[in-house]
């Protein structure tokens, strides 16, 4: 117990001001106190045994202090009446030592060697606050890691996901965790941080991750499968009335359509405005034509890959900028489709004002490397409904070749 004496309240300024300087962890001689009245004035005086009444803003000396406590320690009696004297600047090595602990341990993680895209991913995270505590946020890390670790996959669905990777099939339907999650696919794929539940899903489906299998969907036209399934019918008698139907990603996994070999081609555009076009000009007699509706769904995926798989002779059309060059590199590079009217040449020929892009983000063009420089070159926008007349004429040639 310390005396009542230094419990007055005309005390309090000058512990309250000696805790907080001892508590920085720094060497400290001296404390100031600022606008001291006079009732405080005078307690200070008695404290320290001085026969001259000290001005309003004194400086006291550690030594002094402790010498008038003696021999009771200056930190009891600061522990007492303010609380435990903390050396903060050994608190804050200690807390920037286990933050920097957990940065090492991600940069060295086997994932960031194997897939060096998800540095970027891990430099962001550092720059970033920490999510909760250090310990929190490497557990959540963790785990992310270990959801990005089973991507990409092939067509799996998300709780089916969730349950492998975490141990329960919901593990990833909101929250902090998918979140990390989607950003890192964000990163490897090349697109954006997902903002709304429509980007969620993209992104999702750019791992082979499936959310549900009714909203994942692609845009078919004139094409007719052999076999009665249900599909199959339903796309035949489609084709039978010149229409389009969405054929989502469950019906084409619960109702398998296949495709004998033929020389027919298989047209691949980007926008529903085509395939609106193009039943406008043939009607019934529409040949084969498939929309990904300016993004590549899973569903698109399955049907695309079916298609190429039997042999059939795919080809693909996108808008000019640098969303649907990295559609169409997709679907040429890893789909099997084949360039159609997507060369340096087509977009020069089609090139007009209109809206512009930023040339750096043009991605690599490989089945023509003079239509990335020309796009970068030009920063201008063409979009399919521009050139729609062309892709008219080609699909008119192909019904006069079959």
């Amino acid at each position: 117990m310390i005396p009542p004496y230094l419990r007055s309240p005309h005390l309090a300024a000058l512990w309250k001001e000696a805790h907080r300087r001892l508590s920085t962890g720094a060497a400290v001689t001296a404390i100031r106190l600022r606008g001291l009245h006079d009732d405080e004035r005078h307690a200070l005086a008695e404290l320290l045994a001085t026969d001259r009444l000290p001005d309003a803003d004194p400086r006291i000396t550690i030594a002094a202090l402790r010498e008038s406590l003696d021999p009771i320690p200056l930190e009891t009696v600061l522990t007492e009446l303010v609380g435990p004297v903390d050396d903060q600047t050994a608190r804050r090595r200690e807390a920037a030592a286990e933050r920097e602990g957990l940065w090492t341990w991600l940069a060295s993680h086997p994932l960031l060697s194997a897939r060096p895209a998800l540095q970027a991913w891990a430099a962001r995270l550092r720059a970033e606050p920490l999510i909760t505590t250090v310990t929190e946020t490497r557990d959540l890390i963790g785990r992310a890691l270990a959801v990005i670790e089973a991507l990409p996959a092939e067509l799996l669905p998300l709780p089916v996901l969730a349950q492998r990777t975490l141990g329960g099939p919901h593990a990833l339907d909101t929250g902090r965790l998918p979140a990390l999650v989607l950003r890192a696919i964000a990163v490897e794929t090349g697109r954006p941080d997902p903002l709304d539940a429509e980007q969620r899903r993209e992104v999702w489906e750019a791992a082979g991750v499936v959310c549900d299998e009714l909203s994942s969907t692609v845009l078919v036209a004139g094409l007719a499968p052999e076999g009665d399934s249900f599909l199959a019918s339903t796309l035949r008698a489609a084709k039978a009335e010149g229409e389009a139907v969405a054929v989502t990603l469950g019906q084409l996994r619960r109702s398998p359509i296949t495709f004998a070999p033929s020389t027919t081609v298989v047209s691949v555009v980007e926008n529903p405005s085509v395939v609106q076009a193009a039943l406008d000009r043939f009607g019934a007699a529409v040949p084969p034509l498939i929309c990904v509706s300016g993004r590549l769904h899973v569903a698109a995926r399955r049907l695309l890959r079916a298609l190429t798989t039997a042999g059939l002779d795919v080809r693909y059309h996108g808008d000019f900028d640098p969303a649907g060059i990295s559609i169409a590199t997709d679907v040429i590079t890893n789909l099997g489709a084949r360039p159609w009217r997507m060369g340096a040449a087509d977009y020069l020929d089609a090139l007009a004002p209109g809206p512009g892009f930023d040339p750096d983000m043009v991605p690599a063009t490989p089945w023509d490397a003079t239509l990335r420089e020309a796009m970068r070159r030009e920063a201008t926008t063409v979009y399919e409904e521009a050139v729609v007349d062309g892709l008219l004429d080609d699909l008119a040639i192909e019904n006069r070749a079959n």
